[in-house]
């Protein structure tokens, strides 16, 4: 696939990230503006759980998603329809299990350290939160399928449409029947699952690879073993990532109610730059997969070199607008009249990210074509940098106060950045 092809394959991959990353901004407006600041900080107290959740979810689905992408390049596809299969049957096991850590969203709560003002808000936010883990792991795993078929403008579209229905939900629920800061979490659960239906429609009605029903018996031990391989491998590295996440939010929990919301309205901000290198990445894993089921290992050099440049030229672009236009982007979601310790500290925050950019570009497109490849057992270590950043700058926090949660965002990224382009560069001279 070479340049115009790359492009219009591409560009849907752009819209479908962004228009992902505007459920989040409409949930966090939303609150914010209807329900007030303490709201958006009982989302901010609860994110490390939804990073958690969105790394093990998301986790196993795009491990899932890496061993479709190179059953669909493999001439016949002889593996896909079991592949499909097997991944669906493991994504419900996932969805009984956010069901039943919904019992314990009370201790999961009090081992926050939330304070009293937002406990009770908290926990129901949280219950919703997990009961969504299933649809949320449908729609991802579903997106891999449709896109994996060469099949971007779809998806694209969806996302556009899933932002319209996602914004009536939260305002419904919110603005029209006046329920609390939880009644987000229940949107987006209502949104994924309608979104999920949508998608297994169109790639059972329309889609180009075989996807009729297969019992779970049928999937083949050896093919239970390598999704299973690959979205544990995914899953316990993101896994490592949420628990120095978690750990980096404690120290933040600790700070004014306006700090806590300025670093979950700078994250929300961020989310748009993060959905951009995140299309990169999701290029890289499909074409990296496709190329490397047919063995062309000359096709995945050059991809990944094409993709890795585009990544960074976005870097460089949202770095410059972020580090002039800080406090303005955070006004548009908290409103003209935001706490000016909401916006420094906001601004502070998203400063720091603008330096871990390169670094977490090189680390999303290598680590997305390591997987493709099959090279799963680089992942943990990749988590386990990140981790420790995150623990290490979250001890430092007494000491070094909100420069650490800042100074963490450069550490997070361009360490396992540059593990990730060395094993990357490593593995291509080994094939």
């Amino acid at each position: 696939m070479r340049g115009h092809k790359l492009w219009a394959f591409m560009m849907p991959l752009f819209v479908s990230g962004a228009f992902q990353s505007i459920y989040s901004l409409i949930n966090a407006a939303v609150v914010s503006r209807v329900i007030g600041q303490n709201a958006t900080a009982v989302i901010g107290v609860c994110s490390g759980y939804l990073s958690m959740q969105g790394y093990l979810v998301s986790g196993m689905s795009a491990g899932f998603g890496f061993v479709l992408f190179r059953c669909l390049g493999e001439e016949g596809q002889p593996r896909f329809r079991r592949a499909f299969w097997g991944s669906l049957w493991l994504v419900g096991g996932i969805a009984l299990l956010g069901g039943g850590l919904a019992l314990f969203s009370e201790p999961l709560v009090s081992a926050a350290a939330v304070s009293d003002t937002l406990r009770l808000e908290a926990e129901r936010y949280l219950i919703f939160l997990l009961l969504g883990s299933g649809c949320l792991g449908l729609k991802e795993l579903l997106l891999y399928a449709v896109q994996g078929t060469g099949d971007t403008r779809f998806p694209a579209f969806l996302s556009m449409a899933g932002v319209v229905s996602q914004t009536l939900l939260t305002l419904i629920l919110i603005a029209g029947l006046g329920l609390g800061v939880w009644a987000s979490a229940l949107a987006i659960l209502l949104n994924n699952g309608g979104l999920s239906l949508c998608l297994l429609v169109h790639l059972l009605r329309h889609g180009k690879a075989d996807c009729r029903l297969l019992p779970p018996g049928e999937v083949g031990t050896p093919l239970w073993g390598e999704l299973l391989r690959s979205g544990v491998a995914k899953a316990g590295m993101m896994a490592l990532v949420g628990v120095g996440v978690i750990a980096m939010q404690r120290g933040v929990n600790r700070f004014s109610d306006a700090t806590v919301a300025a670093v979950t309205c700078a994250g929300t901000v961020n989310e748009l730059a993060i959905s951009v290198f995140s299309a990169y990445a999701t290029a890289s894993g499909i074409l990296t997969g496709r190329s490397t089921g047919r063995g062309d290992w000359a096709d995945i050099r050059r991809i990944n070199r094409t993709l890795l440049k585009g990544s960074l030229l976005w870097a460089a672009v949202f770095s410059l607008v972020y580090l002039f236009a800080a406090e303005w982007a955070l006004r548009l979601i908290v409103g003209a009249e935001a706490d000016s310790v909401l916006l420094q500290a906001g601004a502070m925050w998203l400063h720091g990210c603008c330096l871990g950019y390169p670094g977490l570009c090189v680390l999303l497109v290598c680590r997305s074509a390591l997987q493709s490849m099959g090279r799963n057992r680089v992942l943990p270590f990749l988590g386990i940098l990140e981790m420790l950043s995150n623990l290490v700058m979250a001890a430092l926090i007494p000491w070094g106060s909100f420069w650490c949660v800042c100074l963490n965002q450069i550490l997070k990224w361009s360490l396992p950045g540059l593990v990730a382009g060395i094993e990357y560069r490593r593995c291509l001279r080994d094939c």
